[in-house]
């Protein structure tokens, strides 16, 4: 298997007449880093001359990532060949490329796109407009395919139906089950979770009680978010934008509140790092230092979360307490960043610690923090009946 990295990307793209030499003579590669590092994937962003830009991923450990690289294959190749699914194809790159031999897939995207933790690196604020377009996008991936028997069919025969957890979190975690070599980086966090109260049980319950009602990324951090039509002087993008999903290997029929809740984490990750922690300060002090103000973040939650709810409003018919879901998970995928981060040996700092209780305030009290994700009342985000 030949191995891909920075130095060489771009001579395999070439040879597998993916791209001319003129485009990939004063292309940039930029080496993504790896959350989930024990899946074994190696992903580099190319941003060609003519300013479109792809996606490798590549698996290197021949045993998880081989498998879940092999289910996004699979599910690209069953997209492109239904002709019943048009609808859900503006969400998807332009172009995926597959190397079984080399367990490589590529996702080729157009000019002027961009994924929005790019954006946010770049502009330091992401718009309400591509907030909106976040919202009505995601909704429009559930809504149809929500009684769309022919996904639900190939997800049901293609793979085993697996909410996104750590499998350690339904039993009480100690650094040995959960951190294995990275337990002395993680102890605070064992401590707090094993010792906060409910919120060990909310965990449990929350992860036991997810659906299956449509189909879902289950991945959708900001860097598999791509806004395309972006305008690097504008810092925005047109009115008639689509934003698009990159990166479907944990794709599956499950929970739609976690996809709107992972997003929704995204955004309150970028006040909750935009503050300086230290134990000479006090929280209001360390509050007063954001460089993202949460009424920013809160403007971004509402714009994404009433546009999902205007393309899909029988959401909330189907599922009444919605909003306290996707709530809760926001809090829970917050917790999936701090143990990635954990088990990639990174210290556990005192912002981690507020973001750890944040999540269990999320987790544990969902009605009562509506309020502080949302900045007004649940009446202000449901849509008109």
């Amino acid at each position: 298997m030949k191995k891909i990295n920075s130095k060489n990307v771009a001579n395999y793209l070439y040879q597998n007449n993916l791209y001319t030499q003129e485009n990939l003579n004063e292309s940039k590669v930029f080496p993504r880093p790896m959350l989930l590092c024990k899946e074994g994937f190696i992903s580099l962003t190319i941003e060609l001359s003519n300013k479109e830009f792809a996606y490798l991923k590549q698996s290197i450990d021949g045993n998880e990532s081989d498998g879940i690289l092999t289910r996004e294959m699979n599910f690209n190749q069953f997209l492109r060949r239904s002709n019943q699914l048009d609808t859900l194809m503006n969400l998807f790159p332009q172009s995926t490329y597959a190397d079984r031999v080399n367990s490589i897939i590529l996702y080729q995207y157009s000019r002027n796109s961009t994924d929005l933790d790019s954006c946010f690196r770049t502009s330091k604020q992401i718009s309400l407009k591509t907030a909106e377009a976040l919202g009505r996008s995601l909704a429009t991936l559930h809504f149809y395919t929500a009684n769309n028997h022919k996904i639900s069919d190939y997800f049901s025969r293609q793979t085993r139906y697996d909410f996104p957890y750590f499998k350690n979190l339904l039993n009480n975690p100690t650094s040995e089950s959960i951190l294995t070599e990275a337990q002395l980086t993680g102890n605070n966090f064992i401590y707090y979770y094993q010792n906060s109260g409910e919120l060990n049980q909310k965990v449990l319950d929350l992860i036991s009680n997810s659906c299956r009602f449509c189909m879902t990324h289950n991945d959708l951090r900001l860097s598999n978010i791509i806004s395309a039509h972006f305008s690097s002087q504008e810092l925005d993008i047109r009115e008639d934008s689509i934003i698009q999903f990159n990166d479907w290997g944990h794709a599956n029929w499950g929970d739609p509140a976690y996809d709107l809740g992972s997003i929704i984490a995204n955004y309150l990750l970028l006040w909750l790092h935009s503050m300086v922690f230290h134990s000479s300060l006090t929280l209001e002090m360390s509050l007063n230092t954001a460089t993202m103000p949460l009424s920013n973040v809160q403007k971004l939650v509402a714009a994404t979360t009433k546009s999902y709810l205007n393309i899909f409003p029988s959401i909330s018919i189907h599922f009444p307490d919605f909003l306290e879901k996707i709530v809760q998970y926001s809090g829970l995928f917050l917790i999936y960043q701090l143990i990635y981060k954990i088990q990639s040996f990174d210290r556990f700092n005192d912002n981690d610690y507020f973001v750890l209780k944040m999540a269990a305030k999320l987790i544990c009290d969902p009605k009562k923090s509506i309020s502080t994700v949302f900045g007004l009342g649940k009446d202000s985000i449901l849509p008109l009946k």
